[in-house]
């Protein structure tokens, strides 16, 4: 079985207990490709996934992601929105008792920041005080 696309509910029904953002991602790419699915607007966008930027999918145009028609618990892993606010999930068709965890790891970044020394040697660039006399003394 697959994550199946449809485009008239637009629901994204889940065929696993456990999927990434990787996957949705790879199965909305695959399913968009086919015969003329583009054709029903943009499903979903994503944002990032490089170094040192997470990856990010965003649900558009009011789809939703279903989990599998089953008890059980159904673990999202990764960064899974929907554009306009709200939860990604969708009702279940069936009355099963599902618990859907959405797991979003937490990325931390570490920047160099200069302290001090400004243009004279620094690597890391200007100090804000120079950058603010440039913006200052800046004519068009």
């Amino acid at each position: 079985m697959a994550i199946t696309f449809d485009p008239i509910t637009k629901i994204i029904q889940l065929d696993r207990f456990n999927i990434s953002e990787i996957d949705l991602w790879m199965a909305y790419v695959e399913w968009s490709v086919l015969s003329d699915n583009l054709k029903y607007g943009v499903g979903m966008t994503q944002v990032g996934g490089f170094e040192p930027v997470a990856l990010y999918i965003y649900l558009e145009q009011g789809w939703l992601i279903r989990p599998q028609e089953a008890n059980g618990i159904t673990t999202i892993t990764g960064n899974v929105l929907v554009k306009d606010g709200g939860s990604p999930i969708a009702p279940t068709l069936g009355s099963f008792n599902i618990l859907v965890n959405m797991e979003t790891p937490v990325k931390a970044v570490a920047l160099e920041v200069n302290t001090g020394g400004g243009s004279g040697g620094s690597a890391v660039g200007p100090t804000s005080a120079e950058i603010a006399e440039s913006v200052w003394r800046y004519t068009r």
